[in-house]
């Protein structure tokens, strides 16, 4: 069980709920980068309609990303992130496990 703020079964929710979607995050930007890159193409240009000055704040990324995509690094960068991500997820879980062995301790 976890100790502190949050303790006893609503810690292991929260920890077990952070975890697996830390992991399927880091399954979706590793298995699938251009769907990713797709989808937040889509919501920015959404996004970008419903409030005006939106897309003037985003115009620099948008030149990065289709600047990255031409070089085809876009995907590298995305699974790169995906890396990371589960790495974080991997070391919330080794913590999640110490503290189901050893509680409060």
């Amino acid at each position: 069980m976890l100790c502190g703020t949050l303790s006893g079964l609503s810690g292991m929710v929260v920890g077990v709920a952070a975890v697996v979607s830390l992991l399927a995050l880091s399954f979706v930007l590793l298995r699938s980068p251009q769907v990713f890159l797709s989808f937040s193409h889509r919501y920015d240009t959404w996004l970008s309609s419903k409030v005006k000055v939106l897309g003037l704040v985003l115009w620099p990324r948008h030149r990065l990303e289709s600047w990255l995509e031409q070089l085809g690094a876009a995907t590298l960068i995305v699974r790169a992130w995906g890396v990371v991500v589960g790495l974080v997820g991997l070391f919330l879980l080794g913590g999640l496990a110490i503290s189901m062995m050893r509680p409060c301790s």
